[in-house]
């Protein structure tokens, strides 16, 4: 067999403090990324399309709606190929994505279905100091999206947003449960899937400066909104209305608070 392949994909919007690190993160990982942009207002479009000049596998498009974004992944079902989905507030160790790289093309996760890292949810960064505070995953939810795509008969829309909903439908031998969790094997200090995550701090330059608990609604929180009942969903329309992910606190701030070293992953 041939070895597989590593698709990055990423959707954004208003990333633009974090996504040049995110991508710079990354890119060496990947064989293909895949980047969408769904009608950024602030710096994020400019950035990307510095940071893909530099890279002629990375491949910069539009994506004006968010339902739209999971089919540049529907061509890869059923292919030796992993995919690798990536947000723009998510900053993968770039030196532990070597030592993965070389196991996946080794065929070590080849009889999984997905494959899990560490993850801090950052409710603060200090760059100067190379550490971030917040909580770890497990007991957080993790937002590991490396998915190996040879386990697929198809994966189609309609989904909420890329690697999200849709008709998916495994090979025999293959479920969803089927998953390699390193955080299972590895602390933070120890893991080389680890992934700094900075949903609870500022991730665009747009963003209130003088809000301390960024959590930005995303599509999967609208989709929910839209299902819980006219009423509901008229409330979430009013100015201010849910200004952060009720969804993101539940899942993303369990645990203590801690503080790590993120040095390797700032200095990607």
């Amino acid at each position: 067999m041939s070895a597989p392949t590593i698709v990055g994909a990423m959707i954004v919007r208003n990333e633009d403090l974090w996504i040049e690190q995110a991508v710079r993160n990354i890119v060496g990982f990947c064989d293909v990324l895949h980047i969408g942009d769904n009608g950024s207002t602030d710096e994020t479009r400019e950035i990307l399309e510095r940071v893909a000049s530099d890279h002629p596998h990375v491949e910069l498009r539009g994506v004006p709606d968010m339902r739209q974004s999971h089919a540049v992944v529907e061509q890869y079902a059923g292919a030796d190929v992993w995919v690798f989905g990536v947000d723009g507030d998510e900053l993968y160790d770039p030196f532990g994505l070597e030592r993965l790289r070389a196991e996946l093309l080794a065929g070590v996760y080849s009889d999984r279905w997905r494959v899990k890292s560490n993850v801090l949810n950052a409710v603060s960064v200090d760059a100067e100091a190379g550490t971030a505070t917040g909580y770890l995953a497990p007991p957080a939810r993790p937002v590991t999206k490396l998915f190996n795509f040879a386990a697929l008969e198809r994966w189609r829309g309609p989904s909420e947003q890329l690697l999200h909903g849709g008709d998916r439908r495994f090979r025999p031998g293959f479920d969803h449960d089927l998953s390699a969790n390193l955080a299972d094997r590895h602390t933070w200090d120890e893991s080389y899937f680890r992934c700094l995550h900075c949903c609870f701090v500022a991730r665009s330059s747009h963003d209130d400066p003088n809000t301390t608990a960024h959590s930005r609604i995303n599509p999967l929180d609208v989709y929910r909104q839209r299902h819980a009942g006219a009423r509901a969903w008229m409330r979430s329309l009013r100015p201010g209305a849910r200004a952060r992910s009720d969804w993101k606190n539940h899942a993303y701030r369990r645990g203590e608070l801690v503080t790590v070293d993120v040095r390797p992953i700032l200095a990607g």
